[in-house]
Formats: C-alpha cells, structure tokens, sequence
C-alpha cells in the first residue's frame, strides 16, 4: 500500500490508470501522481491543472492525456 509518506499527494485515491508506456497514473484529491515502478512525480495547480481534485484519466488514441477534475476537463501536456 502506497500513501503520502511514499510520495503519493493525498492518502485518497479516486481513480488509477495504467497508460500505453507502462506508467500508473494515480487521481488523488491533492493531484494527480505519476508512478514509474520506483518513485512518484505529483501534478497540481502548479503544473497546469484547473483544480486539485482529479476524478479521472484516460489517454487518447493520439497519446494525449485527458484530466477530469473538480475544475473540468484539460488537456494535460
């Protein structure tokens, strides 16, 4: 079990997704984090997204990333 000591942004996690590179993807109520088998990058209002709540991630066909959030949808890059 991951949590906030490990580098995770909120103990809460609404949704997790695996993308096409092999990355996790973790929707928390702090953020999104990104998980590559080892450590945790976060993502927040710093990093462009419109709010801290993220309910879901999906990718595109395309490879782009799309963000749900208390805020709305973005286009994460």
């Amino acid at each position: 079990a991951w949590t906030t000591a490990d580098g995770l942004p909120h103990n809460h996690i609404n949704c997790i997704r695996r993308d096409s590179r092999g990355y996790l993807w973790i929707c928390t109520d702090e953020g999104l984090a990104r998980f590559d088998g080892y450590r945790f990058v976060n993502y927040g209002t710093a990093q462009g997204l419109p709010n801290l709540t993220v309910n879901d991630f999906i990718e595109a066909r395309d490879g782009s990333y799309w963000v749900a959030t208390d805020g709305g949808v973005c286009l994460f890059n």
